[in-house]
């Protein structure tokens, strides 16, 4: 270079870097507003305290002896690193230079491992290898720098010194990369299993605190072996060698704290959520908010509860009527009454105060004037009215038939549910729910496939309970069932949720129609169930199908992304593989312990190195082995391609070509793929140019669903018009 550089120019670069690193915090701080955390004042913890509970726990303290372990380990190689390079180089221009280099090495190494080496080393070996991996190797280089200087000498005098100078240098080489690229990573898994009230005080101690502690104990240690005259600087990697052989100790119990505490976590996970679980059930938290909420959220409330869960309905009617709208009020005499009646003016006067106690004294108040209104004396009458021709005489007859107490004749009930008029049968579905005769199930049952009168008659079953579960079950096994129907038997064994209920949605997970298995699933969540040893064979081979329907998919878009076959198609690929994903965390739900399985999930999805490895140990600790080379590779933090190699050797999963993976799409098994996935396969046909069209195009012509019917013949369309002529 045409200029002289001097080391005091070092400086000034230095200071440029500094004042540059301030100008950036400060464009950083105007330019984003990070909230302030609040801090109660009961529940803040003083660092005595906090210190005192983290000396308690075991799993704690380990982590800090290792990490302080750590920390004297590399100041004992970085002081031993430096006494043989200022031997080796005593020119200062030499020593810059392979300083220089040096680093520059270290850097570089530092990266490649990062990069390539911890990946497949958690992968294979897991957290235990990962962290024992810088003890062994450290303890390695020590053992050999030992033998090295004891026997041929560690002074530049010494023949073979330079043996003795290599060993040191790499072990400062892998002291720091290893630190960097394995040990902290490894440190971030660890921290995922502590408490997440105290994860990030915990944290900030150990990085922190400990690790300012053990710098400063371990330069007062070396300048107190370095005043002694006798000390050399080969007792220096004796003494090393005695602090590494704790590490490696140290290593393995923090390992075994670690399991300790994943165990404990999912227990916490299992305890904590008990009564998190509980607050928010559907039915208690309509309950608890129902009187906060205004009028117009009470009606919406009151008439999901109708469609969806006949015990809830009910208790947010004796609600209403103590609601502080009027307008909530209002509409719940209404449904009680009938939208016909016009009460009279002391009694609404009653109804509508926030003091009068209505369930006790208005409602037969409200009986008698009924009776007194319409003239009706006996059950004739009433009979009378339901075998007029007009349909509101019929609907004043059925509403009476709800206030008396004389139970009415099955023939009559049954010609009510048979009425021509909907709103007839309407009101005849629920008298029956009110009579509970269970004579009358297998005639609501026979309504269940009837849009119209659905959710009145899956609310009259619900409250039915197990008297129409054998109805139920007999009705599903009929042939020409369509599936919705048989979703919606699901969906009442689901709220009935008894043991038989139970028992008949569990034949249900082997049902050949994947959308009945789907519900299956979650009316066993709506149970609450958890699987039983009987049970768990049956569920793993569930799982097995998911996964293998998974990877089918996962190859599919890798597949449509290389081919480029249409954005379309992709994008409806990857909503079935988030539905595959939902389905299998809903079954892992059922198999293990729903609140473990949900916070693994919870992991997984904040995508991040760290929580996929936390969220893959606490898995480990809770499937068989078996399943794991199965169900590790789709949950892993890998490419797609990574997860298509190790899970073709249990499924038959490849990447198609554009024309091979189109007419796979189309012809696939509507259980595993949804229409409109074929549909947006069908579409992406117009892309490939074809010469002729294939006759799996053409069946799509007759094929019952009309969305792929109509797709198929505008495909054929642009593709070949005069084929359709």
């Amino acid at each position: 270079m045409s200029f002289k550089f001097e080391a005091k120019n070092l400086l000034l670069i230095s200071s440029g870097g500094v004042l540059f690193a301030l100008l950036f915090q400060f464009i950083i701080i105007r330019q984003f507003k990070f909230p302030e955390g609040k801090v109660e004042k009961s529940k803040s913890i003083t660092w005595k305290k906090r210190i005192s509970e983290a000396l308690r726990n075991r799993y704690l303290t380990m982590m800090a002896v290792f990490v302080g372990l750590s920390v004297v380990t590399a100041f004992f190689i970085h002081y031993s690193f430096l006494t043989v390079l200022n031997d080796q180089y005593p020119v200062a221009t030499e020593l810059g230079q392979f300083f220089g280099v040096f680093m520059g090495t270290l850097m570089v190494f530092t990266i490649i491992i990062k990069t390539f080496v911890y990946g497949p080393l958690m992968k294979t070996y897991g957290l235990k290898i990962s962290l024992a991996i810088s003890p062994f190797l450290i303890g390695f280089f020590t053992l050999a720098a030992i033998l090295a200087g004891t026997v041929f000498g560690y002074t530049t005098t010494a023949v073979n010194f330079l043996l003795f100078f290599l060993i040191i240098m790499l072990s400062k080489l892998f002291s720091k990369s290893l630190k960097d690229s394995i040990e902290a990573p490894s440190f971030k898994i660890l921290y995922q299993s502590v408490n997440a009230d105290i994860r990030h005080d915990v944290q900030a101690s150990i990085d922190g605190t400990i690790n300012e502690v053990a710098a400063l104990a371990s330069g007062l240690i070396l300048a107190l072996f370095g005043s002694l005259e006798f000390f050399k600087l080969i007792h220096f990697s004796y003494v090393l060698g005695i602090i590494v052989v704790a590490w490696v100790f140290i290593s393995l119990i923090l390992y075994k704290d670690y399991r300790g505490s994943l165990k404990k976590a999912l227990t916490g996970f299992r305890d904590s959520d008990k009564s998190v679980a509980k607050s928010m059930d559907l039915d208690s938290l309509a309950k608890k908010k129902f009187k906060e909420v205004t009028g117009s959220k009470a009606i919406f409330l009151i008439k999901m509860a109708r469609l969806f869960s006949p015990g809830l309905y009910e208790s947010l009617l004796l609600k209403g009527l103590k609601h502080d709208s009027l307008t909530v009020r209002g509409y719940v005499v209404k449904l009680l009454t009938g939208d016909s009646v016009d009460l009279p003016e002391e009694i609404r006067g009653n109804i509508f105060s926030k003091e009068s106690d209505f369930i006790k004294k208005e409602l037969p108040e409200v009986n008698k004037y009924l009776e007194k209104r319409t003239g009706i004396k006996n059950y004739e009458q009433i009979e009378n009215l339901i075998r007029s021709n007009e349909p509101g005489e019929r609907i004043k007859g059925v509403r009476l038939l709800k206030l008396i107490d004389k139970k009415p004749d099955n023939v009559l009930v049954l010609a009510l549910l048979r009425d021509l008029n909907p709103a007839v049968k309407k009101e005849a579905i629920d008298l029956v729910s009110i009579l509970n005769d269970p004579e009358l199930v297998s005639t609501l049952v026979d309504l269940l496939p009837s849009d119209d009168f659905y959710s009145d008659v899956f609310r009259a079953l619900v409250k039915f309970g197990d008297k129409s579960l054998g109805p139920l079950e007999q009705y599903f096994y009929k042939s020409g069932v369509e599936t919705n129907t048989l979703i919606r038997i699901i969906r009442i064994y689901g709220l009935i949720g008894n043991e038989e209920a139970i028992k008949f949605i569990l034949s249900k997970l082997t049902h050949h129609n994947h959308y009945v298995m789907v519900e299956a699933v979650k009316s066993l969540r709506l149970c609450g169930y958890q699987a039983g040893e009987s049970d768990i064979a049956l569920f793993q081979q569930v799982i097995e199908k998911v996964i293998d329907v998974t990877a089918w998919n996962i190859a599919a878009i890798i597949s449509v992304v290389e081919n480029v076959v249409g954005t379309d198609l992709s994008a409806a690929l990857e909503e079935e593989l988030l539905a595959n994903n939902n389905l299998l965390f809903d079954l892992l739900s059922l198999l293990y312990e729903p609140q473990s399985v949900y916070h693994i999930r919870e992991n997984l999805d904040l995508g991040t190195s760290e929580s996929v490895s936390f969220a893959l140990e606490l898995l480990d600790m809770i499937i068989p082995e078996e399943l794991k080379p199965k169900l590790f590779p789709l949950l892993d933090d890998i490419s797609r391609e990574e997860k298509i190699k190790q899970l073709q050797d249990f499924y038959p999963v490849a990447k198609m070509d554009s024309d091979e993976l189109l007419l796979s799409i189309i012809n696939r098994d509507y259980n595993k793929l949804n229409n409109w996935t074929k549909a947006c396969a069908l579409m992406s046909m117009r892309l490939l140019k074809m010469q002729e069209i294939p006759d799996d195009l053409v069946a799509q012509l007759f094929n019952p669903d009309p969305l792929l019917r109509e797709v198929a013949v505008l495909t054929v369309k642009e593709i070949d018009p005069g084929q359709l002529l």
